[in-house]
């Protein structure tokens, strides 16, 4: 059996944080990486035992940052196979270990494009193979304060061939845009450096065009048996 890992930087959202790290463990995830700047998050974890990693920083980083250090950390101190980029918004679905067992032989050194049933058309929520992280030792570029750091990671992975898409593997992404509530102060500031975002990421690429998605259509793991097909 492969183990997958779910890294989530998190604050404010102690309760949230806690209902959903449950819901990961009785999907059958072993173990669940945390980052938080809240000390009251942080206390409330320490004192419900749970079994997760938890790493405490005074100051809160982009998500780009926290990824980047939960993965590391989280490689140095356990033997991960895969590494979901998740968020104390995004639920298992129908997500089990079972399924990432069954197509990690063939994603290893890849990245694992799953469905998050909010905006499936971007890499949303990576799954890193271990294969990958170690050679490019990163994740997401840290000069993107929050927005586009994913569709900036699916447009360099689309053009290197490092993505295998796995729909039959389907996130549930609870955003405030998908479920109709008004934004916290968590999503407001995640969405305050939108602007800023969007510009670095266009001089880094030119444009935003997402249209070769479609060629990854050839590479695609429809099938998560032993079966699935990719050009690996």
């Amino acid at each position: 059996m492969y183990r997958l890992v779910i890294g989530i930087p998190s604050g404010n959202r102690k309760d949230q944080l806690v209902e959903i790290m449950q819901v990961w463990h009785k999907s059958g995830f072993s173990l669940v990486g945390v980052v938080t700047w809240d000390a009251e998050t942080y206390s409330l974890l320490t004192e419900l035992h749970l079994p997760c990693f938890i790493v405490y920083n005074d100051a809160r980083s982009s998500y780009a940052i926290n990824q980047n250090f939960l993965a590391k950390e989280m490689a140095n101190t356990f033997d991960w196979d895969m590494y979901l980029c998740g968020a104390d918004d995004l639920w298992p679905g129908n997500a089990t270990p079972d399924l990432f067992d069954s197509i990690f032989k063939k994603a290893n050194g890849k990245i694992i494009w799953c469905a998050d049933g909010f905006y499936n058309d971007n890499l949303t929520h990576a799954v890193i193979t271990r294969g990958w992280f170690d050679k490019h030792l990163k994740i997401f570029d840290e000069a993107f304060k929050h927005t586009f750091c994913d569709t900036d990671l699916f447009t360099r992975v689309m053009n290197s061939d490092e993505i295998v898409k796995c729909f039959d593997i389907q996130f549930e992404h609870r955003h405030y845009l998908k479920t109709g509530q008004n934004p916290d102060e968590i999503y407001k500031l995640g969405e305050s450096t939108s602007k800023e975002d969007k510009a670095y990421y266009l001089i880094k690429h030119g444009k935003i065009d997402l249209s070769k998605k479609d060629s990854v259509e050839e590479i695609q793991a429809k099938e998560v048996t032993g079966t699935a097909s990719t050009n690996s």
